[in-house]
């Protein structure tokens, strides 16, 4: 990570030579600021397609650092019900435990992918993707957060 530029793609890794200065072109464009270093540019909810279970909720993340960041942070992507439950969650490093947020540079965009898995059991209605970005050095303290656009799950 500290020699390539990395971005998520689905489940895959796609590596660059040079960092992404340009906005992937992803479906919903947002630009809430996540912390004075990170700005969430763009993002997009799928579902993609399983066999014999109920299919994840994607989020597709695209992150632009505006200053450099001195320490790793992690996200977590959580789906919250109407009441504020978790109901779904995925913590990781960015770009799939690959690209810590040390390793990014200024000006840089970075695509990011996590899948929720919902429960089976789960009901129809809306439910609310909320991004968190904590740091784990010191007791997982949030140190931003983004909460995007109720979906509806069938």
């Amino acid at each position: 990570p500290a020699r390539w530029s990395l971005s998520a793609i689905g489940p895959l890794i796609r590596v660059f030579p040079q960092p992404v200065v340009e906005n992937p072109d992803i479906a919903s464009p947002v630009g809430s600021v996540a912390t004075s270093e990170i700005t969430l540019r763009s993002y997009d909810v799928s579902r993609p397609p399983t066999f014999g279970a109920r299919s994840p909720v994607r989020l597709t993340l695209v992150w632009q650092v505006t200053a450099p960041l001195t320490r790793d942070l992690k996200v977590s992507a959580r789906l919250v019900n109407t009441d504020g439950q978790i109901v779904a969650q995925a913590d990781a490093v960015p770009v799939h435990f690959a690209y810590p947020t040390t390793n990014w540079r200024p000006g840089e965009f970075i695509s990011d992918v996590y899948d929720l898995v919902v429960p089976n059991t789960l009901p129809s209605g809306e439910y609310t993707p909320v991004i968190i970005l904590y740091d784990p050095a010191q007791g997982a303290a949030e140190v931003g957060r983004v909460t995007l656009p109720s979906i509806h799950l069938p």
